[in-house]
């Protein structure tokens, strides 16, 4: 049964009324989810492997063949149309529509909640997982340290779009 929360007029860190999730459940629930996104990454690049492994020996005067450029770009067209898939579903859609988990934060017992403790919907997960992705890729280790110095305990992408993670 999922718990129902009250709308309030006023942003729930400021009421007390939620406990904070700690910087090393958040951490582990990072990592869990790069563990997953990893295998669902091998297996969705595993056919690469074998297009590579099949026409590399055919390679004649170091010019792949017709057949091994189709397949190329082909597969590449299909892996993005499905990493982009599994991107929606897995940081946006699924944590909109299941309490504000990943699986990672699911097996940590901590959610991703809006200033008013609702959980957010796809719009501001979207915003989150590009603010995320591009901010961890150009300052990784100042997005998370920020979690050890904000009295909410929030990445600098939570603080821009007004999310913090809590526990269950």
């Amino acid at each position: 049964m999922e718990p129902t929360l009250q709308t309030q007029s006023q942003p729930v860190y400021q009421t007390s009324q939620l406990v904070l999730a700690t910087p090393w459940s958040r951490l582990v629930a990072r990592l869990l989810d790069s563990v997953i996104n990893f295998f669902v990454s091998l297996v969705l690049l595993s056919p690469y492997l074998l297009i590579f492994l099949m026409e590399v020996p055919n390679f004649e005067n170091d010019e792949p063949s017709p057949t091994f450029i189709i397949a190329l770009i082909t597969y590449s067209c299909v892996y993005i149309f499905f990493a982009f898939g599994f991107a929606y579903y897995y940081w946006i859609y699924r944590p909109a529509k299941h309490n504000g988990q990943t699986i990672g934060k699911q097996w940590m017992h901590i959610r991703v909640v809006d200033e008013f403790g609702q959980v957010p919907g796809q719009g501001t997960f979207f915003i989150r997982y590009i603010l995320e992705s591009l901010i961890a890729g150009v300052i990784s280790i100042f997005v998370y340290i920020t979690i050890l110095f904000d009295d909410k305990r929030r990445a600098l992408y939570d603080m821009i779009v007004k999310t913090m993670v809590i526990e269950e």
